[in-house]
């Protein structure tokens, strides 16, 4: 009898710290939802905890001299992962390269983008000399050095899978770029 009691007695205390869970789960939960929207006016806000992805390119200018940048970027709330290969050309004095891991911050999935990133990468070319008459070959290959890439951009989207923009980067460098997936 006694057993039968002391079983009873703790199904009733089983129940309850059931009870008392759930609702501290269903509280923690609104909590969290309410916690992760930023709002951006009175009536719109942004859901900051899915992640987006996109692919970008562009072209444009350096102080190397012509350079284009291709590349692909996760965003998960203001945080920015980026996978970047960029190349620089002049066009009678060879080219460099650089790729990279970027890490960065940003204002978040919006209609008017911008970010900022570092990272660490590897720089690489080759360096040619401007020679009419040589017998040598004039090129030289460089080695290839351990960088520190660094980028920002400042980008429209006028939808949620297309987007345009400027660019800066390594060695100066600035180019109009598109952009191209989940967005926002």
């Amino acid at each position: 009898m006694k057993t039968t009691c002391r079983n009873n007695h703790n199904s009733k205390d089983m129940k309850a710290l059931v009870i008392i869970t759930g609702i501290l789960l269903k509280i923690n939960s609104v909590s969290a939802q309410n916690s992760s929207k930023t709002e951006i006016t009175d009536t719109t806000s942004v859901d900051t905890t899915e992640s987006y992805y996109w692919f970008n390119t562009g072209i444009g200018l350096s102080s190397v001299g012509f350079s284009g940048i291709a590349g692909l970027s996760m965003q998960d709330g203001n945080f920015l992962m980026s996978c970047r290969v960029a190349a620089y050309s002049e066009l009678l004095a060879g080219n460099l390269w650089d790729a990279g891991m970027l890490f960065g911050i940003t204002n978040g999935p919006r209609r008017v983008h911008y970010s900022i990133a570092t990272g660490f990468g590897v720089v690489s070319g080759v360096k040619k000399e401007f020679c009419i008459f040589c017998s040598e070959d004039p090129t030289t290959s460089l080695p290839i050095n351990v960088g520190l890439p660094i980028e920002t951009q400042l980008t429209f989207r006028p939808n949620k899978q297309f987007g345009y923009g400027l660019k800066g980067y390594s060695f100066a460098g600035l180019a109009f770029a598109i952009q191209f997936g989940g967005l926002r």
